[in-house]
């Protein structure tokens, strides 16, 4: 009995989300994109950088909806809103950067 008390308590308890995502080009993964999420109702803002493998994640992400942008060096900005993080869920995106200047 005290172990699913315990579990509804930690279930209650969470109200935060992952956004993870890769960032591609026609011409493979792009390592080293920055990547800035904005909670749509905030305005707090968070910023990471892709890895090797053109992959970024953001943990303890309020719910909500959020604007991402997506800047790398060669490519043209990417931006899309109302990106939808739900409580104690992963969403995903799939961006694939246009080739070009600023």
């Amino acid at each position: 009995m005290l172990l699913i008390s315990f579990s509804i308590f930690t279930i209650a308890q969470t109200t935060t989300g992952t956004l993870s995502g890769i960032v591609s080009a026609p011409d493979g993964v792009i390592p080293g994109a920055t990547v800035v999420i904005k909670d749509n109702q905030t305005g707090r803002e968070r910023t990471v950088t892709t890895s090797d493998a053109g992959s970024f994640a953001v943990s303890q992400l309020d719910f909500g909806t959020y604007t991402v942008s997506i800047n790398a060096s060669g490519y043209k900005k990417f931006v899309t809103k109302d990106v939808k993080v739900d409580v104690g869920r992963e969403s995903s995106l799939t961006i694939t950067m246009e080739v070009g200047g600023v």
